[in-house]
């Protein structure tokens, strides 16, 4: 009763404890070769169970001393403490031991602290580092492609199990500023022919885009790796397809260029800037459509080392057309694109100009039009990713107890256009991936990745640490 009362929390500040308690657990996974690092980002609690680490680690006495001191140094009204981890206990149990309810209250206060950084840190630098036309912005994107490059080449049993992974750029043209070909940049990074460690596919539904994108890679490659143009044209498979939920023979796009959609939520006789010149309806550019999980089979496609989605408004449904890779763990990471085409409430605050006082989820008679960023969190969430919003220099975590309603920045902002990139990074992989990889298999693999990919996005300043 004590124990659930507000009063009896103890004050953060006045509790040496706190620090000790958290090295404690972080030493216990440590012991059970679980990464420090991923589990600063997860709501999982950071000492897992069922595991029997050895004994004799320079982290076990730094545990039982913890929980010695422990004894001490808690507020009055806590469980009483163990006296004593004698060596041949379960060490990491005994940390538990220690006092499970003040664990789990150092956990969920530091969570909440964490919590109230990257908010804090999210809303000072939206604009400078997260949204899609900030300066530098393209840095996260190519800072993310090289993070991977290097973990899959340090990974030899990687490449055993999968194969040659593959890449999917999901509308690949390349025009001026952050909207570049990443094919390209991909296949400068991982290399061209059959000795590459990735196959990559391209898709972009425009012809004209298509092909004058196309030949720019080709020559850019051709001049950057030393190769002619025959083989540089070899280096990335381009489709000419918009990917969707349906494979369809032809459907019409609306508007032109970079602003070119199959977002069911683009209204006819809309008053946007960027769709009031586009063609009429039976004048519009027609292109067929595919589902990635169907393409991945019918070319044979390995694991899917980074699948990046960027379709003006239709990535939901792009996503919902992979579902079947998803679902069967062959989607290392993802980056998909918040835009104001995704849903009709976005569409009328940014592409049609509507700003005034837009009013917010918690004013607005009914719910926000989905999809939105939450529900494709929640989305991706049930099919086992964890998404994080993607800045230039840090991720802010999205899922489950580290979501908070300022993130849905294209209704809580829109003060700036609605262009904001999401990473999402898979919680486990199919278990052979990670044979004689631990005791877990995939998931251990995908823990690491986590690892790597975290501590790159890291700075002295982001994701409010210090907060």
């Amino acid at each position: 009763s004590a124990l659930k009362s507000p009063a009896t929390l103890p004050d953060r500040s006045q509790q040496p404890w706190l620090p000790r308690m958290r090295q404690a657990a972080w030493d216990c996974n440590a012991m059970e070769g679980l990464p420090r690092q991923t589990e600063r980002w997860t709501s999982v609690p950071l000492v897992a169970g069922g595991h029997r680490p050895a004994v004799g680690s320079a982290a076990s006495g730094h545990i039982v001393e913890t929980c010695g001191r422990l004894r001490f140094a808690l507020p009055v009204g806590w469980p009483p403490l163990l006296d004593r981890a004698s060596p041949g206990q379960d060490l990491c149990r005994a940390v538990r031991r220690c006092g499970p309810v003040p664990l789990n209250k150092a956990l969920r206060l530091g969570a909440k602290r964490r919590k109230r950084g990257f908010v804090r840190w999210t809303s000072e630098r939206l604009a400078a580092e997260f949204w899609g036309g900030a300066p530098g912005q393209e840095a996260a994107m190519t800072r993310l492609l090289s993070t991977l490059q290097s973990f899959l080449m340090g990974q030899p049993s990687l490449l055993q199990a999968a194969g040659r992974w593959a890449i999917l750029d999901v509308g690949a043209a390349s025009y001026a500023g952050p909207d570049r070909s990443h094919a390209t940049d991909i296949a400068m990074l991982f290399g061209c022919g059959a000795s590459a460690a990735v196959t990559i596919d391209a898709f972009e539904p425009l012809s004209a885009e298509l092909a004058r994108t196309q030949r720019l890679a080709e020559d850019t490659l051709s001049r950057s790796l030393g190769i002619d143009i025959a083989e540089a044209a070899r280096c990335i498979r381009w489709h000419r397809a918009a990917v969707s939920n349906e494979t369809r023979a032809a459907v019409p796009l609306r508007g032109l260029e970079n602003q070119a959609s199959l977002s069911p939520h683009i209204p006819e006789g809309t008053t946007s800037p960027d769709y009031v010149r586009e063609p009429a309806p039976g004048d519009r550019e027609m292109a067929p459509t595919l589902r990635l999980d169907i393409f991945a089979n019918e070319y044979g496609l390995g694991d899917v080392l980074l699948m990046k989605i960027d379709t003006e408004g239709h990535d939901f449904e792009a996503l919902q057309g992979a579902e079947g890779l998803l679902r069967e763990r062959r989607v290392a990471a993802l980056t998909f694109e918040i835009a104001g085409q995704m849903n009709s409430d976005f569409f009328r605050i940014h592409k049609e100009r509507h700003f005034g006082h837009p009013p917010t989820p918690r004013q607005r008679r009914g719910p926000l039009a989905e999809p939105n960023l939450r529900s494709m969190v929640r989305w991706l969430g049930d099919r086992g990713f964890d998404s994080f919003l993607l800045g230039s220099r840090s991720l802010v975590p999205l899922v489950g107890i580290w979501w908070d309603t300022s993130y849905e920045v294209c209704a809580e902002r829109p003060d700036l256009p609605c262009w904001y990139d999401v990473l999402a990074l898979t919680r486990a992989f199919p278990d052979s991936i990670g044979h004689g990889g631990g005791r877990s298999g995939g998931s251990d693999v995908a823990a690491r990745l986590r690892s790597v990919v975290l501590g790159a996005f890291e700075s002295e300043k982001s994701y409010g640490a210090r907060g």
